[in-house]
């Protein structure tokens, strides 16, 4: 079922890569139908549409298989 993604912010960042590296990478915040932003990475040297859009499924995917967590409080 197709949903509707907006792009709230589009970013470049370095990330460690192992010890002494980094790798540029574009991170890209985004929004599926209201839910709250999370934050998808592309490599910068493979940043096209398409692979934004496979970043940003792969990522709500992984999200959407998390359960969410919970605590009692007094």
């Amino acid at each position: 079922m197709p949903r509707t993604v907006s792009i709230l912010s589009v970013g470049e960042v370095q990330l460690p890569a192992g010890p002494g590296m980094t790798r540029r990478m574009v991170s890209i915040t985004y929004s599926v139908d209201g839910s709250f932003p999370r934050i998808a990475y592309v490599d910068a040297e493979k940043d096209t549409p398409e692979e934004r859009k496979r970043a940003i499924a792969d990522d709500w995917q992984k999200a959407q298989a998390q359960k969410a967590q919970t605590l009692e409080i007094p």
